[in-house]
This record gives C-alpha cells, structure tokens and sequence, in this order.
C-alpha cells in the first residue's frame, strides 16, 4: 500500500490560498514516466480544406506524409480540438474526414482552414483500469494533447485535452470522480502540434491493479505502454499543482499478491 498526495497553492500580495489532500490505494502505478515514456507522433498541417457537412470535410495532405486510414484528430493550429475519433480515408495525398465527436466545449470542423488545420492519426494504448478504485490520478503531455478513456464496448469514459507540460490531476477529495463507470480497457491518443510529444499517467488505487497493455491489442494501430522497471516521473509544468504518489518499483503486468517499494512520482506545477 503507498501514500500519495495532491496540493494546489497559489500566493498574491502576501497572501496564500492552499488545498492539500493525502490519500492511500492498494497499488500504485506509473503509465510511461520518464525513463520510459510514451511517444506521441507530431500531428500534421493539412491544406484545400472542405467542409462539406458539419460532420465531413476534405483536405490534401504533404506528400510524404506516411498516413493510412484510420481515426483521427483534428486541431486548429492553435492546439484547440475540433473533432476526435473522425474516420479518415487516405487516398494518395487526399484525406476525407467522417463522423467523431464534438469534445466538451469545442466549436466542431472548421469553415475554412483559415487558422490552420491539423489532423493526426489516433494511437491506442490498451490499459487495465476500473475509475471506481481511483483515487488519485495525473495525466501530462509535453505537447498539446487529446485523449479518449474507453471501455470495451468503445463507449467514452472520459475525453480530456491536455495543454503541453500542463498536468491534469484529480483526487478523491474532490466531489466528482471522472472517471466512474464501466472500466477502461484503452486509451486513444493523438498529438494537436506538429511537434513530436510525449505522455505519461501516474495512477493509485483501492484494490490490487495495473496499467499494463492487454494481452490482445486492438485493431486499432498500438504503441508500447509497459512502465519503466524502475518509475521515476518528474516532469516539471507551469501551474502549481503538484501530485505525488508512489508507483510500484517494479510494475507487472499480473499483480503482485504483495505490492513492492513506492518509488515517488511528483509533477511540479507553477500558475501561469
């Protein structure tokens, strides 16, 4: 059993504003982390865009570009998600979008590629993981992000954007666990920048668990998810908000009856 711990601070004028919360799971484990972290490919600027309907649009991308068919993501260059999960058929250069979904807040395809349009290829990470046990969490990228936790009907559990270097945290002190529901069997991510990235998910909770891939990966193009042999995860970001937790030093993909040391994982986050 590890501890860990979740604190925001902020201090303006002499004056400070704190909430720490403590909490202990069974199993504490890290998904990628810095020794071995998980690489999300750069997404790619795609020119003549057409929207055709307000699900469907038409794009050119560069030649040598290397996409296939498959799902993807599309960004405004600014980073911000226009769609996730949009069906993508590549035919030599040309790129026709289909379907997805709208994520919470976003505006949906563009009119016209104006601002810039990226799209990127969606890569799954198959993972073990019942939200009911969390009780602390913290994803980060190091480049503009999008992720889709799924369960194994392909329903969404929880679809977050992530800012670069910008940790995404949550405690169970807080009033609402985001990621309740049916477990989460994959994780389909994609890279909202033209710059290569990538991602990590420190994870602790009531019950024996781990974050490992899946013995039988989906169709859907995989890349490794097996966590270092050795945790060590200090990525360093710009808002305070600092998890700390103790991933197993060892992570296995089968449980251990007794979990091992708690090696410490702590995200630095300083406000903007």
């Amino acid at each position: 059993m590890g501890a860990g711990s979740h604190s925001h601070s902020l201090m303006l004028g002499g004056r400070s504003l704190t909430r720490s919360a403590t909490t202990s799971g069974e199993n504490d484990t890290l998904l990628g982390g810095t020794a071995s972290p998980i690489a999300l490919a750069a997404g790619k600027t795609v020119t003549s865009w057409v929207k055709t309907t307000a699900s469907a649009a038409t794009c050119v991308l560069a030649t040598g570009h290397g996409y296939t068919s498959g799902y993807y993501d599309v960004y405004s260059s600014a980073g911000a998600i226009y769609r996730y999960g949009v069906t993508g058929t590549v035919t030599a250069n040309a790129l026709a979008l289909d379907g997805g979904d709208v994520p919470t807040g976003g505006a949906g395809f563009p009119a016209s590629e104006a601002s810039g349009v990226i799209v990127c290829k969606q890569q799954q990470v198959n993972v073990s993981l019942d939200g009911d046990n969390a009780v602390l969490v913290g994803l980060l990228a190091t480049c503009q992000a999008h992720l889709n936790m799924r369960d194994a009907d392909g329903d969404t559990i929880r679809e977050v954007t992530l800012g670069a270097d910008e940790p995404d945290l949550w405690d169970s002190g807080q009033a609402v666990n985001p990621y309740t529901g049916d477990p989460i069997t994959n994780i389909r991510l994609s890279n909202g920048s033209t710059t290569a990235g990538t991602f990590q998910m420190l994870l602790s909770v009531t019950a024996e668990q781990y974050l490992s891939p899946s013995a039988t990966p989906s169709a859907t193009p995989s890349v490794s998810a097996t966590p270092s042999a050795t945790p060590s995860a200090t990525p360093s970001a710009t808002p305070s908000s600092t998890p700390s937790a103790t991933p197993s030093s060892t992570p296995s993909a089968t449980p251990s009856a007794t979990p091992s040391s708690t090696p410490s994982a702590t995200p630095s986050h300083t406000p903007s």
